[in-house]
């Protein structure tokens, strides 16, 4: 099930607003900026170091910040999320860790209307996504 634009937009925001949470915690604080949530610091583990926001209409907004923190990368192993999968980061030399989807949760007044063969599963680690548990 396809989560519309506005809905993606907003929880890229959102999960942008955790990363910069968690960096801040970390004491690596990150900034917005116009289409993207970038962190000039080393990253906490397992975070990114920029966020892709407002739609996958903003691709050149996108590639843009992605070519300032390339220009001067803020540690060895820099991560970008590409929020919307829109875009080819492989000249950067950037290759995708893992491909996921937005998923909007439903409360009781408002119940999903999924397909009989939707697979839901939580992973718990990293050796979860090895043995290819569904996600």
């Amino acid at each position: 099930m396809e989560l519309d634009a506005d809905l993606r937009a907003a929880a890229a925001r959102n999960n942008a607003r955790w990363c910069d949470a968690m960096a801040r915690a970390h004491g690596a604080p990150g900034a917005f900026a116009t289409q993207a949530w970038i962190n000039r610091h080393p990253a906490p583990r397992l975070y990114p170091n920029l966020v892709t926001l407002g739609g996958p209409t903003e691709s050149d907004a996108h590639r843009a910040a992605i070519g300032e923190l390339a220009a001067a990368p803020p540690a060895p192993g820099w991560a970008v999320k590409d929020s919307f999968a829109a875009l080819d980061l492989a000249p950067l030399g950037l290759r995708p860790l893992f491909e996921a989807s937005w998923m909007k949760f439903y409360g009781a007044a408002d119940p999903p209307h999924l397909p009989p063969s939707t697979v839901l599963a939580m992973l718990r680690d990293a050796a979860d996504r090895e043995r290819g548990v569904p996600c």
